[in-house]
């Protein structure tokens, strides 16, 4: 086990990982949302980027399990309502 771990770098390295893929996808939403063509790709890009970033940094900071579930309903309760007020507002 202690191979795998000086190989793979322990469990910091998985949090650097998501680190950046979350900005990663930041890069490529930002670049996405240049053209029309590409803007729905770009949108998906930046959403996962966001959402991989803020789930890796509650991750990273070893909450208990049930903090840690309250904090993900609470952030799942806030992003459906900005769902649902968001496909109400009409796009200019």
């Amino acid at each position: 086990m202690a191979i795998l771990d000086a190989f793979y770098g322990g469990v910091g390295s998985v949090y650097q990982m998501g680190y950046l893929a979350a900005s990663l996808c930041c890069i490529g939403g930002i670049t996405g949302l240049a053209s029309q063509a590409t803007s729905r790709m770009g949108n998906a890009l930046g959403l996962i980027g966001i959402s991989t970033g803020v789930l890796t940094a509650l991750c990273s900071l070893n909450f208990p399990a049930p903090l840690l579930t309250q904090a993900l309903v609470l952030l799942g309760t806030g992003g459906l309502a900005g769902a649902i007020l968001g496909k109400k507002v009409a796009v200019t």
